[in-house]
């Protein structure tokens, strides 16, 4: 009876996931024997070449032993982690097809606030997409960065007067997609503009919330770029910083 309920209040939620992570695995099932997935072009060599050295030595390094100054750091560290403890890295596809499914529902609840037919019209719409069927089943930075956007704009949307998960743990979501992809940052005026605007908050309450969101992104970057930066300069003597 427990596992009816769920279904019956959650059902779109569990199709919506079902479908975008089935159509990624029925790809990837079509063309593992084909290609050689999940690498493709030079980046994936590079994600892998510095999640290996790091799993090597400690250090955010490329292959030929440098300081890395041109990837952030997380996606190499999300690879760390399946090179160390599996054998196929087809298990990244899998996981990000897994991340595809989350992310579709993600975008479902968060366009609810628009209308129902939108909401899952746009998710069926993220769900089929070609291109992101396609990547989804690659080493490349997209599934996890769409991930933890989608994460941050849901607590931001839908934790509308939580101080904590409506601010705080926003921050940190956009700290890590920031980690992932240095594009993040540029969301930070919008935020302020959905905390007077979308939650018609006060000056000083959006400033509260703001500086909250600010924090929890803040921390992020503070612990990953001082952890890698210091030891960068410590055996390399040189400041690690992403430069494009």
């Amino acid at each position: 009876m427990g596992f009816w309920r769920f279904f019956k209040k959650y059902h779109v939620e569990i199709l919506l996931f079902g479908a975008a992570f089935s159509v990624r695995i029925l790809f990837l099932i079509a063309i593992m024997y084909r290609i050689p997935v999940p690498f493709i072009g030079s980046d994936s060599q590079s994600y892998i070449d510095t999640a290996k050295g790091f799993l090597a030595t400690g250090h955010f390094i490329n292959a030929d032993g440098a300081p890395n100054s041109y990837e952030m750091p997380a996606y190499p560290l999300f690879l760390a982690f399946f090179i160390r403890f599996f054998a196929d890295l087809k298990i990244v596809s899998v996981v990000q097809g897994v991340l595809a499914g989350i992310s579709t529902v993600l975008l479902y609840r968060i366009s609810l606030f628009i209308t129902k037919p939108i909401a899952l019209t746009g998710a069926l719409l993220f769900a089929f997409d070609p291109a992101g069927i396609f990547y989804s089943n690659f080493i490349v930075t997209e599934p996890l960065f769409i991930f933890f956007i989608l994460a941050f704009l849901f607590f931001l949307i839908t934790r509308r007067d939580a101080l904590l998960s409506g601010a705080c743990v926003p921050g940190v979501l956009l700290g890590i997609a920031t980690m992932i992809r240095p594009v993040g940052e540029i969301l930070l005026p919008a935020v302020l503009v959905f905390y007077l605007v979308g939650k018609s908050f006060s000056l000083r309450r959006a400033g509260v919330f703001l500086s909250i969101f600010v924090i929890g992104w803040l921390a992020v970057l503070v612990c990953v770029l001082a952890t890698f930066g210091v030891l960068s300069q410590l055996l390399y003597e040189k400041y690690w910083v992403k430069r494009a």
